[in-house]
Formats: structure tokens, sequence, C-alpha cells
């Protein structure tokens, strides 16, 4: 009895082994499942793949900031603040999910890329002094 109850150990363990080098091989060089950025499903892409599809949906988003004060509103333009995303900064952060070299983290952001999304913000770049100075415009 002992004996079918180590075997059954064993074949466990050997699947699990199994399941996890075709995971971490199928995943060697793409953003892990589940990583989204923004609102954009990045998992399972190549870093290229990922920047195009980012570049893409960037292309249709709405980007001004528009601030609002009692009973008035104020909207500033991307390009009166030169405001941009950094894509390529996005995506090389959503790349090291899963890949901080702690196992312990690590393995619980892949398990959890299975089962759910693991958002991420995107990062972006805007000129401060010209926000100053629509801020200072508005005032």
């Amino acid at each position: 009895m002992l004996k079918k109850y180590h075997k059954k150990i064993i074949l466990a363990v050997y699947i699990f082994l199994i399941l996890t080098v075709v995971y971490h091989v199928k995943y060697a060089n793409k953003i892990i499942p589940g990583v989204v950025i923004g609102s954009v499903d990045v998992g399972g892409l190549t870093e290229d793949s990922a920047v195009k599809k980012l570049s893409e949906k960037d292309k249709s988003l709405n980007k001004k900031l528009t601030l609002t004060y009692e009973d008035k509103s104020y909207e500033i333009l991307d390009t009166q603040i030169s405001f941009s995303y950094n894509w390529n900064s996005s995506i090389k952060r959503a790349y090291e999910v899963g890949r901080t070299g702690n196992l312990i983290v690590d393995t619980k952001d892949k398990f959890a890329g299975l089962i759910k999304s693991l958002y991420l913000a995107p990062y972006y770049d805007y000129d401060n002094k010209n926000l100053e100075n629509e801020l200072l415009r508005i005032k």
C-alpha cells in the first residue's frame, strides 16, 4: 500500500516538473501570461509584438487631461505638455514580471498570471515646465 502511495507522489512530481519545463520553454522569450499594461493584454507576446500592440492602441487613446474645479472644467492637450507613453520602458517592466530572481515572488507571479490579470500602469513622459505653465494659465 505504501509503495502505491510513493508511486503516485513520484508521478505527481514528474508531471509538475514536466509542466514547469514546458511553461519555461514556451515563455522563455515572451512576457508571462496574464500581464496587462493599462488595458492591453500583453501576456504571451514577445517584446516586439507587445510594443506593436501598444503602439496601435496608442493611436486610439484620448490623451487630454481634464481638470474640474467647482463648476468649471479645463482641458490640457497632450501636445501642450509633450505627453507621451514610454512603451519601451513599460514593456521592459512587463517582461521582468516573473523574472526578478526571487524564486518565491516569481513563482507566485507566474501562477497568478495563469488565473488572473497582473496589471501594470504604463510609464509615460511629459514636460513638467509646460505643465506648470498650463496650470498657471488656468489659475
